[in-house]
């Protein structure tokens, strides 16, 4: 029988996001969530998207494969004189490539199993509500061996 491996999928991947020299150059541990992010949090940010899971059935192994996104969330980059350092725009690209270097072909331990994490690609937008806010939607797959 197949099992879900998206819970211990989501909490091998935060924890290696946390870890990663090029994430955290970018982004600080404590402004990596998973699924909920608080209130007035301060940019920028990731978000752990939600997880879909689907069984891979094969002789002797009872898997899955959990697709899954990671959402980052920037605004300007501004010096302390309050020059521009970098547009909105061009830090989004900076965070995306630095997720998807830093978490695509990786092999994750997943609770005694191993995780292969493909990139899918990513996604850059432009929110509608925020001019100055973007937001890229990184997207992975994850083949987890039971």
């Amino acid at each position: 029988m197949a099992q879900d491996f998206s819970l211990p999928v989501r909490q091998a991947v935060m924890a290696a996001m946390r870890r990663a020299p090029a994430i955290l150059s970018l982004i600080p541990a404590g402004s990596q969530y998973p699924s909920t992010v608080p209130a007035k949090a301060p940019f920028p940010l990731t978000r752990y998207g939600a997880p879909i899971a689907s069984p891979f059935l094969a002789t002797g192994l009872d898997s899955s494969t959990i697709r899954f996104t990671i959402h980052s969330f920037t605004k300007p980059l501004y010096g302390t004189g309050g020059e521009l350092i970098r547009p909105a725009e061009d830090q989004s690209h900076h965070i995306a490539d630095a997720i998807a270097q830093s978490l695509g072909g990786r092999t994750l331990d997943v609770g005694g199993h191993k995780a292969s994490i493909v990139w899918i690609g990513t996604n850059q937008l432009q929110d509608p509500a925020e001019a100055d806010l973007w937001h890229a939607v990184a997207n992975f797959s994850a083949d987890v061996a039971g």
